[in-house]
């Protein structure tokens, strides 16, 4: 991964570490070695500083939307840190391909399965992306779930420092144990709706902690 990705990471989790007291649990269910899929709730543009905090040192690819790589000031950091450009609105089988390449060629894909930031903080309705990519790419699903972004770069609000961040990382999902059936939306649904109740599951684990 190129050298701009690590200095930002270094950068993140000192920003992270003194202004929001970031807390980690669960790194120990991060594979070691091989590619995965990292997928998480997502509430705020604070959430990817978080995750990339989270995985080191495995480095992340992020997919994030077109409009993102033409931004005037911040369009060439999405590219120096090697983030995959999707659209939104359309299938986009060029960053599909990219993203199941690097996965099968041992590199890590961040992906948030609702495709955008909720502002209730309440899960949306996931997209297949998820489940479709780790079918194909045959690599697991890691859940983790994010708390305390949306009070420090809330979805159209202003950055505030100080609220605190954890980041719950749970046991991979392995895409095997959902058995090839005829209908293959219906698998990808399956273990779509499986990394969402287990981001939920994290969520109510953080909750009961008082976390």
């Amino acid at each position: 991964m190129h050298c701009t990705y690590h200095v930002s990471v270094r950068f993140f989790g000192c920003w992270l570490g003194l202004f929001h007291d970031l807390k980690i649990f669960g790194r120990e269910n991060l594979p070691r070695e091989n590619g995965f899929i990292l997928a998480a709730n997502h509430v705020s543009f604070a959430d990817p500083p978080v995750i990339g905090v989270a995985c080191a040192p495995r480095a992340m690819h992020f997919m994030a939307k077109k409009e993102l790589f033409q931004h005037n000031i911040w369009g060439w950091w999405f590219k120096a840190v090697r983030c995959i450009p999707i659209a939104r609105n359309d299938r986009d089988i060029k960053a599909t391909k990219e993203a199941i390449n690097a996965l099968k060629s041992g590199r890590n894909v961040a992906i948030f399965p609702e495709g955008t930031r909720s502002v209730t903080q309440e899960f949306q309705e996931p997209e297949l992306g998820a489940g479709f990519l780790a079918t194909k790419a045959h690599v697991p699903v890691v859940p983790i779930y994010i708390s305390g972004t949306n009070k420090v770069l809330p979805k159209g609000g202003k950055y505030t420092c100080w609220n605190p961040v954890r980041a719950f990382i749970g046991k991979p999902i392995n895409p095997d144990d959902f058995p090839a059936i005829g209908d293959r939306r219906k698998r990808y649904e399956s273990l779509t709706n499986k990394i969402m109740a287990s981001i939920a599951e994290l969520k109510t684990m953080s909750s009961s902690k008082g976390l």
